[in-house]
Protein backbone atom coordinates (compact mmCIF):
# COMPACT_ATOMS: atom_id res chain seq x y z
CA UNK A 1 0.00 0.00 0.00
CA UNK A 2 1.46 3.32 -1.05
CA UNK A 3 -0.92 6.23 -0.54
CA UNK A 4 0.04 9.80 0.33
CA UNK A 5 -2.06 12.74 1.55
CA UNK A 6 -5.14 10.59 2.06
CA UNK A 7 -7.30 10.35 5.15
CA UNK A 8 -9.82 7.55 5.65
CA UNK A 9 -12.32 7.50 8.50
CA UNK A 10 -13.94 4.17 9.34
CA UNK A 11 -16.90 4.13 11.69
CA UNK A 12 -19.03 1.26 12.90
CA UNK A 13 -22.58 1.27 14.08
CA UNK A 14 -22.75 -1.07 17.08
CA UNK A 15 -25.44 -3.63 16.40
CA UNK A 16 -24.96 -5.75 19.49
CA UNK A 17 -22.18 -7.96 18.11
CA UNK A 18 -18.81 -7.67 19.81
CA UNK A 19 -16.01 -8.05 17.25
CA UNK A 20 -13.19 -8.29 19.77
CA UNK A 21 -9.66 -8.10 18.33
CA UNK A 22 -11.03 -8.91 14.85
CA UNK A 23 -12.35 -5.34 14.65
CA UNK A 24 -8.87 -4.15 13.64
CA UNK A 25 -8.79 -6.62 10.74
CA UNK A 26 -12.15 -5.28 9.55
CA UNK A 27 -11.04 -1.65 9.89
CA UNK A 28 -7.83 -2.39 7.96
CA UNK A 29 -9.76 -4.21 5.23
CA UNK A 30 -12.32 -1.41 4.86
CA UNK A 31 -9.55 1.19 4.67
CA UNK A 32 -7.59 -0.73 2.03
CA UNK A 33 -10.73 -1.24 -0.05
CA UNK A 34 -11.56 2.47 0.10
CA UNK A 35 -8.05 3.52 -0.93
CA UNK A 36 -7.86 1.07 -3.84
CA UNK A 37 -11.41 1.66 -5.09
CA UNK A 38 -10.90 5.42 -4.81
CA UNK A 39 -7.77 5.20 -6.96
CA UNK A 40 -5.47 6.64 -4.29
CA UNK A 41 -3.02 3.72 -4.15
CA UNK A 42 0.06 4.72 -6.14
CA UNK A 43 1.02 1.08 -6.80
CA UNK A 44 -2.31 0.23 -8.46
CA UNK A 45 -2.35 3.47 -10.48
CA UNK A 46 -0.77 3.04 -13.88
Amino acid sequence: MDAWNVMVVVSRWFGGTHLGPDRFKHINSATRDAIVKGGFDIKTKK
